[in-house]
């Protein structure tokens, strides 16, 4: 839609992510819309990116922006569908797995994804689908800080003020996988972003999933995440203060 909505937000993960056309996002919308973690009176556009996860064959990561306004500008006028004297900021995101079968909630928990393994079914038979699940299960599986993400992304973590005020790029090596288990899971090397810090730590992937933390040592404290993100249930959204890094 020329001049309409757009993003504002950058997707969840990386990826080849594709925009739906306008006769497909209302079908999806509304059938999330069907989940009750919002209405679909609250999109008054069609706005998706999908995502395929080989991972998860024949589903769909989906992430589509919420409704949120604030007060106009004196020179600004107000979105069909808004009442008067309000601007659409289009500032959050909701994210959901979508497939024949139906769909997941992410809402941060590890229960979601081990579920939707158990029922579902996982392929994790090759290295490239290890890492790819690895990345969704950290950023998609929240602790009281938020979540456990990837940190290799210069552009993104940011560490502390050097000695000319400036903030420096956290720089991280990419998820490595180091061996695989008897068992058939594998083991894997990565730093880790949580609660302002960054972890060098091992993980070892299991074939069903399940995702467990070996061994872990801080290697940066006080660092800073751009943009800054806050989450409620499948809601991940911009926090009122992100100034740029300098």
């Amino acid at each position: 839609m020329v001049g309409g909505p757009t993003f504002r937000i950058d997707p969840p993960i990386a990826g080849n992510w594709k925009n739906l056309g306008e006769r497909m996002a209302p079908l999806l919308l509304s059938r999330l819309a069907e989940t009750g973690y919002f209405a679909d009176s609250d999109y008054p556009y069609p706005l998706v990116r999908v995502l395929p996860l080989d991972f998860y064959p024949g589903w769909i990561l989906c992430d589509f922006p919420t409704k949120e306004t604030r007060p106009l500008a004196d020179d600004e006028k107000p979105a069909p569908g808004l009442s008067e004297g309000l601007i659409e900021t289009g500032r959050g995101c909701h994210s959901f797995l979508y497939g024949a079968d139906g769909f997941t909630a992410l809402d941060g928990s590890s229960a979601a994804i081990h579920r939707h393994n158990a029922v579902h079914g996982i392929d994790l038979s090759t290295p490239e689908n290890v890492i790819s699940y690895f990345r969704f299960f950290c950023f998609f599986v929240r602790g009281d800080a938020g979540p456990f993400e990837v940190a290799d992304n210069p552009t993104t973590f940011w560490l502390s003020a050097d000695a000319d005020g400036k903030r420096v790029p956290a720089l991280a090596e990419p998820p490595q996988l180091s061996a695989r288990t008897p068992e058939g899971g594998s083991s894997l090397v990565a730093t880790i972003f949580h609660a302002g810090q960054l972890f060098h730590s091992r993980f070892l992937v299991a074939p069903n999933g399940d995702v467990s933390m070996n061994d872990d040592d801080v290697v940066a404290a006080h660092v800073v995440r751009r943009p800054a993100l806050s989450f409620v249930n499948t809601l991940r959204f911009l926090q009122e203060a992100n100034i740029e890094p300098a």
